[in-house]
């Protein structure tokens, strides 16, 4: 019974540590952040980045009509930039994560397995 046992929690978390090993490639977050979406996210960052010289100058370009109207688009194009910045991120970190809490508690089932090997010992051995 106490082999078992020891055996059981070394065999899940070899297991648990050995499936953190390839959880990223198997769930890679493609479903989540698609090629439209990073081209989308690339228009946003460039148009971004234009119209932060617009808002921030001393002056003004003569090409847009006020500075209100500018920093009105800014704020939209960086909302816009934040929500994709979101979605990378939880795309690019969700299975990360998984990876993350799978290896240590793998690592954890191991540690117990070996500790109770020491601990059901019998004095007698």
């Amino acid at each position: 019974m106490k082999s078992a046992v020891v055996f059981g929690l070394v065999g899940v978390g070899a297991l648990l540590f050995a499936l953190s090993l390839f959880w990223t490639s198997i769930f890679t977050g493609r479903s989540t952040w698609t090629p439209d979406k990073a081209e989308q996210w690339s228009e946003v960052k460039d148009r971004l980045h234009n119209l932060s010289f617009i808002v921030n100058s001393p002056q003004p370009p003569r090409r847009h009509a006020s500075r209100e109207e500018a920093q009105a688009e800014y704020d939209k194009v960086k909302a816009m930039a934040d929500q994709l910045r979101a979605e990378f991120e939880g795309a690019y970190h969700g299975p990360r994560n998984t990876a993350t809490v799978l290896k240590w508690t793998g690592v954890g089932f191991f540690v117990m397995g070996v500790v109770a090997n020491f601990v059901m010992k019998n004095p007698d051995e």
